[in-house]
């Protein structure tokens, strides 16, 4: 078969032709110019899409992935070269499913054509491992399939007939006798088998049952009997204690009201928790004291530190004002001493003129009154700095300012010391008041003592010998009145020797009569529901019928060790058939990879039917799995199995083989001799490549017999 048209109105493709030449054809373009859904659409168009497949995470089925995308429905024509004529299929879309309708007809006769399986002679899954290659499924597992056709081919030379098929059929046969989940005629006459077993295995059981429950019974109502008696006995000795004991308890009750009399004055347990609301407001008064006379002390010590520091100020025991009035004199007369050093050199000027007109006055005295007036006013103003610590004359205004400060903060330390006083005083009181309230309480139940500890422990100790003294009046009125509300009934009276008297008391001995009541009845609804279970049941036909089925078990499993040993047969058969089968598969593998590859592996092998493989450079050279290679590599050996698939199990007249981008990582050398070999296959089948680069197109850019189509 060669692909001649395709038409399609198929994902993004909108009433789309395609012509393809019947050797080989590359269609080239840019990403998402439609190359794989052209691809997508050529398998369509001969197996349909399936209506089945869910869509998935990351995955979205054909039937959603390829809807139209300007809205309208499915519709794809394809035409075709066959040995039957010119054939045309069209697919069309209808309400339950996307290309759900389908018309083959061949041209020019108008007769029905084959579409799917029986045009392509295999079935989609075998198409999409072999001659269906995309870039992203370049590798292949086993798929029954796939796997069925090889050795239907291999061992009968017919693909229709395998000695699989032959196996499977024995297989059936030996499943329907016996299979794997534990179905069949086997099971089943096993099963009967089984449960007649069991039946008659319960009629034995029960008859024994119905025997040993018989003699149970009887020992029961034996045992019965005697501690019936055993009760009768204890109960006797039990009123007799009964009366002693209620003896004693009125005479227990006698004391401990005595006892009750004499603590009729000790304190209750609610005098404890007024002491106690009492005891925590004395100690935290007396913590508030000792708080606030801290607090009074360091007040009073501030105090001290304050005066002492104002009796060294120069203005010691002078208000504000009067300070501030001393400051201000004597920084006036420091001023006017400084003033005396002008008039001196004016002096000394007017003293030389003096000379110079009256030469007879002393120098010397002219001089030292002159001295005398400069010294005089220095020696003042020393005196005057001398109380300020300073011969600076802002250490007046600093002393001022600090005297003022310790003015103001003892001015503020007395008034917090007033303060302070009087709480003082407030709480020493409470605290007193308190203490007297604990020693009056103390002394209002007998205890004369000073200290609080040892008044609160006499006082709990009162409170304990009243409480515990009322508990036990309590528990022996209770237990008087208890005791006397009880009737006792009149008992029979009965002769008992002493070795008779049980150990146990008489309820404990009921409870064993109780139990031992409780079995009988048991027992005796068991004997008649065994009674009951067994008057059904016919132990001879059960034999009977358990012979019948043994026998027909034994028969079956003869039929089923023949099938069985038929099938081991058939199967060793079958694998010596597949040894010799698998390695024509892998030469042709080796011939197509080491064409490609310019001789580089010249050996492939089959590792097992999921077709895990490995190479080898040559034959005596060690080999190495497939994913030791390059992704390249990798890719060219795919490509080779399927090739080699595809010669081997696909018929001649078989629809084109398609490769959609499975060039992508091939160098240009090896994507080279791929081509080569490619166009040496199309002259035998249809080679049609799908690529998004313009590489493949430019190697046969001479070449007319390739068509060459650019999206």
């Amino acid at each position: 078969m060669r692909i001649k048209e395709l038409y399609a109105t198929f994902g993004k493709l909108e009433n789309k032709t395609l012509r393809l030449s019947p050797g080989m054809n590359v269609i080239y373009g840019e990403n998402e110019s439609g190359k794989s859904t052209w691809s997508a659409f050529v398998r369509a168009m001969l197996f349909g899409v399936s209506t089945r497949e869910k869509a998935r995470v990351g995955h979205l089925p054909d039937k959603e992935k390829y809807l139209p995308w300007s809205g309208s429905a499915m519709y794809g024509r394809l035409l075709a070269d066959t040995e039957s004529g010119e054939l045309e299929i069209e697919r069309t879309s209808s309400k339950t499913g996307v290309f759900s309708k389908e018309r083959a007809f061949f041209t020019e006769t108008g007769e029905a054509a084959p579409t799917g399986e029986e045009l392509c002679g295999v079935s989609r899954t075998v198409f999409e491992r072999t001659a269906y290659i995309a870039q992203s499924h370049l590798g292949i597992d086993g798929d029954a399939d796939t796997e069925k056709r090889i050795l239907s081919m291999a061992s009968s030379g017919d693909e229709t007939v395998s000695a699989a098929e032959v196996e499977e059929r024995l297989n059936s046969r030996r499943y329907a006798l016996r299979s794997k989940r534990g179905l069949g005629v086997l099971p089943g006459l096993e099963s009967e088998k089984q449960k007649k077993l069991e039946l008659l295995t319960k009629i034995c059981e029960t008859e024994e049952e119905i025997e040993k429950t018989g003699l149970f019974l009887s020992e029961k109502q034996e045992e019965r009997k005697k501690l019936l008696r055993q009760i009768a006995i204890a109960e006797s000795e039990a009123r007799a204690s009964r009366e002693e004991y209620i003896k004693r308890a009125k005479e227990e009750l006698k004391e401990v009201e005595e006892t009750l009399r004499k603590v009729a004055d000790f304190p209750q347990s609610s005098v404890l928790t007024r002491l106690s609301d009492i005891k925590n407001e004395w100690q935290e008064r007396s913590l508030a004291s000792s708080v606030a006379k801290g607090e009074f002390s360091f007040i009073l010590r501030e105090q001290e530190r304050i005066n002492d520091e104002a009796s060294r100020s120069p203005f010691a025991g002078l208000s504000y004002d009067v300070a501030a009035k001393k400051a201000c004199n004597d920084k006036k007369s420091i001023r006017q001493t400084a003033k005396r050093t002008i008039p001196a050199i004016a002096l000394l000027a007017a003293g030389a003129a003096l000379l110079f007109v009256f030469p007879y006055v002393s120098p010397a005295l002219m001089v030292g009154s002159v001295l005398w007036f400069v010294l005089s006013g220095r020696v003042k103003k020393k005196k005057l700095m001398s109380g300020y610590g300073s011969a600076d004359i802002r250490a007046i205004d600093e002393a001022l300012e600090k005297y003022k400060e310790l003015l103001s903060e003892k001015e503020e330390l007395s008034k917090r010391i007033s303060d302070k006083k009087l709480a003082l005083e407030k709480n020493t009181a409470a605290c007193d008041m308190r203490y007297r309230d604990i020693i009056s309480l103390f002394s209002g139940y007998g205890i004369t003592t000073e200290d609080v500890s040892d008044g609160e422990n006499i006082l709990r100790e009162k409170v304990r010998q009243r409480e515990e003294a009322e508990r036990n009046y309590e528990r022996a009125k209770v237990r008087v009145e208890a005791l006397g509300a009880t009737e006792e009934r009149e008992a029979e009276k009965i002769e008992y020797a002493p070795d008779e008297i049980p150990r146990e008391s008489a309820d404990e001995l009921k409870i064993h009569e109780a139990v031992l009541l409780a079995e009988q009845k048991e027992a005796e609804l068991t004997l008649s529901a065994l009674r009951e279970r067994i008057s059904g049941l016919d132990r001879e036909n059960t034999e009977k019928k358990l012979f019948e089925i043994s026998e027909k078990i034994s028969e079956n499993e003869k039929i089923y060790d023949a099938i069985s040993t038929a099938v081991e047969v058939i199967a060793e058969a079958d694998r010596e058939l597949k040894g010799r089968f698998a390695p024509e598969i892998e030469k042709r593998a080796a011939e197509i990879f080491s064409e490609i590859t310019g001789g580089s592996f010249e050996v492939v092998r089959i590792r097992d039917r999921e077709f895990d493989m490995e190479v080898a450079k040559g034959v005596a050279t060690a080999p190495k799995n497939k994913l030791m290679l390059s992704a390249g590599t990798l890719d060219e050996l795919y490509l080779s199995l399927r090739l080699a698939l595809c010669e081997m199990i696909l018929p001649e007249n078989f629809s084109p083989i398609i490769l959609d981008d499975a060039f992508v990582n091939f160098d240009g050398t090896r994507l080279e001799r791929t081509l080569r070999f490619l166009k040496k296959l199309s002259e035998k089948r249809q080679i049609i490549i799908f690529t998004c680069h313009t590489r493949e197109a430019e190697l046969f850019r001479e070449d007319e017999k390739v068509n060459k189509i650019k999206l």
